[in-house]
């Protein structure tokens, strides 16, 4: 059972929203989610596999929901994969890793994530391909290259879109221990699906649960341009 108890409210515009998303067994990714979480898996022809993403985005105006002007932007590129509480509930994602251009933003995050990282955050690319660069302490940590040249084959479900989009609920390792949580509200995410031309992910790499590994399924990415969305921050939140 999740308890949460809600501190406060955020808003926030999303820009560039690209996400990339590849499937593993789930005996994989099972082992780094806490007790009382389960992965969500997504089922097709090819069998069932838990799915982990790249979520890439830039935040414009991030601000407290009364404040009708200003805030923070940013970018920021989270690693999560997609659950759901082992006693039933909703669909939810749990955070491997979060990574902010802004040192102001991974301070504010970091004072209740253990996952978050100042990192240098690059883009690149144009109408018909977009880059995405990830750098942590001179180190690649995350790579990705998309673009519209080419429909993918065999093209992604409609419904995958969906399953990765609706996510309200977010748990991530909370700093000092324990598990914390987030709500989140957005209208539906108007996506179109993308090529990718190349994807790597050597943060995961270590823990087995990057693109490409022997079992798996390949990455597949989408595509919203803008995507308004109100953050619940949860002062607490346990599993058990």
């Amino acid at each position: 059972m999740i308890r949460p108890t809600q501190l406060a409210v955020l808003r926030v515009e999303l820009r560039d929203f690209l996400v990339v998303t590849w499937g593993l067994p789930a005996r994989l990714v099972r082992p780094h989610l806490p007790a009382g979480l389960e992965p969500d898996l997504w089922r097709d022809a090819s069998g069932s596999w838990a799915l982990v993403s790249a979520v890439c985005f830039r935040n414009e105006g991030m601000r407290p929901a009364w404040l009708p002007l200003g805030g923070l932007g940013f970018s920021q590129v989270n690693l999560r994969t997609y659950v759901r509480p082992a006693g039933g509930g909703g669909a939810g994602a749990f955070f491997l890793g979060m990574y902010f251009s802004s040192a102001a933003a991974r301070g504010l995050q970091g004072l209740f994530s253990g996952v978050a990282t100042r990192a240098e955050i690059e883009w690149g690319g144009g109408q018909a391909e977009r880059e995405v660069f990830v750098r942590h302490e001179g180190q690649l940590a995350f790579r990705l290259r998309v673009s519209r040249g080419r429909a993918a084959d065999p093209p992604p479900a409609a419904e995958l879109g969906t399953f990765i989009t609706e996510r309200p609920v977010g748990w991530f390792p909370r700093t000092g221990g324990g598990w914390g949580s987030i709500r989140v509200e957005h209208p539906p995410v108007r996506a179109e699906f993308l090529s990718v031309e190349e994807c790597r992910c050597p943060a995961l790499r270590g823990r087995g649960l990057h693109p490409g590994a022997a079992e798996g399924l390949a990455p597949v990415a989408l595509h919203a341009g803008r995507v308004l969305l109100r953050i619940h921050r949860p002062v607490r939140a346990g599993l058990g």
